[in-house]
């Protein structure tokens, strides 16, 4: 949560209201490397659900001043050569989910 509080400028201490309220409305989900034990917190990784909201903070936030001053074609380039990699994570989360809901992950443990 260091991560967290270091990037957001948010006390340590806080976070974890701020987590456990997003978390709540399914925004963000909490992932645990296989082969951890539950409660080893410093494995833990928090990751956006909303495809729509991580597209907006990988590719539009970072960029926002090139799109105002340069225009949307260099962002554009750039979009098309992480899309790729941008879209496997998303293709990644769309199986855990089917796999979650034939009640398959309960075979393999936490992912």
């Amino acid at each position: 949560m260091s991560n967290i509080a270091n990037a957001t400028g948010i006390e340590a201490r806080s976070i974890h209201k701020y987590l456990q309220n997003l978390l709540a409305i399914d925004l963000i989900r909490r992932e645990q490397p296989v082969g951890t034990k539950h409660g080893q917190n410093k494995y833990v990784m928090y990751k956006i659900n909303d495809q729509f909201i991580r597209f907006r903070f990988k590719f539009i936030n970072p960029n926002r001043n090139i799109l105002q001053i340069q225009g949307k074609e260099i962002v554009i380039s750039q979009i098309r050569t992480k899309f790729n990699d941008f879209m496997g994570e998303g293709f990644e989360l769309a199986c855990r989910q089917i796999v979650a809901k034939m009640n398959v992950g309960k075979l393999f443990g936490e992912y």
